[in-house]
């Protein structure tokens, strides 16, 4: 008899720790809501009160402990999860790249003493200070020549009048969109990367009851690998949310919009090059165009973050024409669309996000269709059978997305959404614009480039309908 109730006793105990576990994961889950997570705590402590007061069934305790295991390591996981997903980097890299002529005997750093070396006028002046500071150190004497532009810098590279030049490679496509030789005719010979801790520029609000905006930037380039490296702003999306009224507006800007830069004293350029500088540049551009304030950023690496859709297997995705697009390859790859929903993978998804040459409206419409992509995701991880990829979502999202807005507003935004259950209707718009060509601060003023000046009779609609959707019913 006595054996019994030792045994008895141990089942209680392990009944009450995992009671315990389960309130200790309610208060490190922030997921639910406070009024739900606080409910169950006190539900949990009164049933514990009165089993302990009652003669429980031994199976009863087994059962209850086992349920209450499962249900404590889900919130410990989940709560996990999303932690690894909003991936708040605070660090921007600027990569450095020492370029030469192919047929160049030049290999590595160590082989640059008294060679002439050309900057680009337009970089930063501490970035300059940096490279200056490793080639001293590495071969002492040399020769600096600047140059107006990167342009300017490859023609002398080209023209032999300087033996190595120093390209940020952020402006790398710019350069192969100039001269697709590019990459053929030259070589690197050394990679310098340099971190900077970026200061905090979000604007924190209460994001379960007032409205904000987040500003989506995606960069989507063949140099630029990491999130965290500076590189061309291709994908600029606001998001205005009003989780009262569960409404979202979403409006593409044009990578080409020609606009005076935030951070160059107003020079002109188009958006995308303000990504050159950092994301810190395209926010104080847009909001400049705008005359807005945006809470908070999430940037992207738009070809990795379409990675997801692999994990996910197939979303779908609304299409306004029906069009065909591919690349001449061998073999050739090709995909067609039809009006209305598309099921997509994600080379189908990345293929129609990039398009515009089959589009009238060309930019502006490859923007409405990106957000398209967009609103198919995020239809396609709501889903319950998500849950069972969560593991490989937070993989892929970790290394494709960074941002500035807080965990506690990402789960009051959650929390709001789990205690009203509402539907949230997603309203899409476009800046337009006119295109020409004009001179840009980034690429120099001796070249004309594609640009697209924005539309203001639509850039004022666009600001009215923000404000609209910023302000709360009384």
């Amino acid at each position: 008899m006595g054996k019994t109730k030792k045994r008895f006793s141990w089942i209680k105990v392990v009944y009450f720790a995992m009671t315990l576990l389960l309130i200790a994961g309610l208060f490190y889950n922030r997921i639910l809501p406070d009024w739900i997570s606080n409910m169950i705590k006190i539900g949990m402590i009164l049933l514990m009160i009165v089993l302990n007061a009652l003669h429980t069934k031994k199976l009863l305790l087994v059962v209850l402990s086992i349920l209450m295991f499962i249900s404590s390591s889900a919130l410990f996981y989940s709560q996990y999860s999303i932690n690894r997903l909003i991936n708040q980097e605070n660090m921007e890299i600027d990569v450095v790249t020492f370029v030469v002529l192919k047929e160049s005997t030049m290999k590595s750093i160590d082989d640059l003493k008294d060679r002439s070396i050309g900057f680009p006028s337009q970089m930063d002046e501490t970035l300059v200070s940096t490279v200056k500071e490793k080639i001293t150190e590495k071969v002492g004497t040399y020769t600096v020549s600047m140059t107006e532009d990167d342009m300017s810098n490859l023609n002398k590279l080209y023209t032999k009048s300087i033996d190595v030049m120093i390209l940020d490679n952020s402006v790398r496509d710019s350069l192969i969109e100039f001269d697709p030789s590019f990459e053929t005719k030259t070589k690197t010979i050394y990679t310098l990367k340099k971190s900077t801790i970026k200061e905090d520029t979000s604007n924190p609000v209460d994001t379960a009851v007032e409205p904000f905006i987040v500003l989506i930037s995606g960069v989507d380039t063949r140099a630029s690998g990491a999130v965290a490296d500076k590189a061309r702003s291709d994908v600029n999306i606001l998001m205005v949310i009003n989780p009262k009224k569960h409404e979202v507006l979403t409006i593409s800007i044009p990578r080409d919009t020609y606009t005076p830069l935030g951070c160059r004293t107003g020079a002109m350029d188009k958006l995308t090059h303000s990504g050159i500088f950092g994301v810190d540049c395209t926010i104080k551009t847009i909001e400049n165009l705008f005359s807005l304030d945006i809470n908070y950023y999430v940037k992207v690496n738009f070809t990795a973050f379409l990675n997801i859709v692999k994990v996910l297997g197939t979303i779908d995705v609304y299409s306004k024409y029906a069009f065909k697009t591919g690349i001449y390859t061998d073999p050739v790859i090709s995909y067609s669309y039809k009006v209305g929903m598309n099921p997509m993978n994600a080379q189908q998804a990345l293929f129609f996000a990039r398009e515009r040459h089959a589009f009238e409206t060309s930019d502006v419409q490859r923007g409405l269709n990106q957000q398209e992509v967009i609103k198919g995701m995020i239809n396609k991880v709501i889903e319950p059978s998500t849950l069972l990829k969560i593991e490989d979502l937070v993989s892929v999202a970790s290394k494709s997305v960074v941002t500035n807005m807080p965990i506690e507003s990402v789960m009051n935004l959650v929390q709001n959404q789990i205690s009203n259950n509402q539907a949230w209707t997603i309203t899409t718009a476009a800046l337009t614009g006119r295109g020409d060509y004009q001179p840009t601060y980034s690429m120099g003023s001796k070249r004309l480039l594609y640009v697209s000046w924005p539309d203001q009779i639509v850039l004022e609609e666009l600001k009215t309908k923000i404000t609209t959707f910023m302000t709360n019913p009384k």
